[in-house]
């Protein structure tokens, strides 16, 4: 393996890690929305 390969494979890995990050926390704010409205909607 040539020097440096091995560390764009971790770079590349923690920019995947990154964006599932944001994604799930994106998901988690769509579901606090969902809850907010259920909330005020059976107010």
């Amino acid at each position: 393996m040539e020097p440096g390969q091995n560390e764009i494979r971790q770079e590349n890995a923690l920019g995947r890690s990154g964006l599932n990050n944001q994604q799930s926390s994106f998901e988690e704010t769509l579901i606090q929305l969902d809850l907010l409205i259920l909330i005020t909607y059976y107010k």
